[in-house]
């Protein structure tokens, strides 16, 4: 299992992880230090340049959907561009006044009519705003505000969903916000990587094609570790990889299911262990979220429209309460990176050091841990079961320390 308080993660663990405009109408700029994130918007769209990365929305009136994320360096593009602008994704937003009727619920989405939609930036901080959305008969009840910025003086982007409810009647569920429609990086979907971390961690290779490539008919119906086939209203299975990441699942955190908050988007040419000697491009979308507010990762394929739609869940702390607002307390970090699975871990695990729960220092630096733990070679997960007897165990053991050297977890 990897390890984000140790110095290394050891081969096993390796294994098992797996992270402007010309002619405008207004143009702001605001400096940090040596980094800078500005603003440009005309009626074709809105921009936001950081050091590394564009960012590119719908223009006001037209949703202010994601248009393109592209990393600024190489030109790479993450997105697929919607056909039609208008219904350009960024958030949705499920209402209710009564929780235990799902299939009457009510959704907003950034592409709704509402009365006034304005992008401005002020103090390094991008606002998008919608203001005046209508529930049922109840008008004018629900403002949305996505701001972004820069995140802790680096080049990743802070993201946050607020959301003033002004009904009498209807709460919050569930926030569904960003949404990026992921497309294929470069020319080909073969070398692209998702990495997620339900249980130890996961890779997935070529995700948007995953079910089309997939030859075992078990793995395609698996959910999770149950291994029980579950079918959403349309008949077709909710796998997710094998592990559940698409919707209506997803990955809850925090939960056995998904352990950590990291997930990433790259592509990588080669070999998907080893290092490459040219590093391409990658989107890190992760959540660094110091106390653990439940929220779920998103990751649904569609081969047929050519993308990866990766959506960010949270919810209120007060699920489906009437007139109760919503204000993100933990930032979505995102952004362009150099790499693969291991550089996109290296950002999660910088954070992640300086949290609560790794107070006490790395593994290689802590004295009340063994120095027979601290080098281990490798760590080897055995199933026991039926089909897993104790004898083939010893096999498996065996296989390795004879293929290895040093101590074997």
């Amino acid at each position: 299992m990897f390890s984000l308080c140790k110095d290394r993660p050891t081969k096993a663990a390796i294994l098992f992880i797996l992270l402007s405009v010309i002619l405008s109408f207004s143009v702001n700029i605001l400096a940090y230090g040596d980094s800078k994130i500005s603003m440009t918007k005309n009626n074709d769209s809105i921009k936001l340049s950081t050091p590394e990365a564009l960012f590119e929305f719908a223009p006001e009136g037209s949703g202010m959907g994601v248009l393109s994320i592209k990393q600024l360096k190489n030109n790479t593009e993450f997105i697929k561009r919607a056909d039609n602008v208008r219904l350009s994704k960024l958030w949705r937003i499920a209402f209710t006044d009564d929780r235990t009727k799902p299939d009457e619920f009510i959704e907003l989405h950034n592409h709704d009519k509402c009365r006034e939609q304005t992008a401005e930036i002020k103090d390094g901080i991008l606002s998008l705003s919608w203001k005046g959305f209508d529930l049922e008969d109840e008008k004018n009840v629900i403002d949305v505000v996505v701001q972004v910025k820069l995140w802790s003086d680096t080049s990743m982007t802070d993201w946050r969903i607020n959301i003033e409810n002004r009904s009498g009647k209807y709460g919050i569920w569930h926030i569904y916000g960003p949404i990026f429609e992921l497309g294929i990086i470069g020319e080909t979907g073969e070398d692209d990587y998702l990495i997620m971390s339900p249980a130890e961690g996961r890779s997935v290779k070529d995700p948007i094609n995953w079910d089309i490539n997939q030859k075992n008919d078990r793995t395609i119906h698996d959910l999770t570790t149950d291994l029980k086939p579950v079918k959403i209203k349309n008949e077709q299975p909710a796998t997710g990889f094998g592990f559940g990441a698409q919707e209506p699942y997803g990955c809850p955190y925090p939960s056995a299911r998904c352990q950590m908050q990291l997930n990433a988007y790259y592509q990588k040419k080669g070999n998907f262990y080893y290092p490459s000697e040219e590093k391409n491009a990658g989107i890190y979308l992760s959540a660094h979220d110091s106390y653990a507010y439940p929220k779920v990762f998103y990751a649904t394929n569609q081969p047929d429209k050519g993308i990866l739609n990766f959506t960010f869940g949270a919810f209120p702390d007060d699920s489906a309460k009437p007139g109760l607002d919503y204000k993100q307390a933990f930032p979505y970090v995102i952004g362009a990176f150099d790499g693969d699975w291991y550089d996109a871990a290296a950002i999660y695990r910088n954070w992640a050091q300086r949290q609560m729960w790794c107070r006490k220092g790395t593994l290689a630096e802590r004295d009340d841990v063994p120095e027979w733990l601290k080098n281990i070679t490798a760590w080897i997960r055995l199933d026991n079961g039926k089909r897993i007897t104790l004898s083939r165990s010893i096999d498996t053991v065996d296989f390795y320390r004879n293929a290895l050297e040093g101590n074997l977890g």
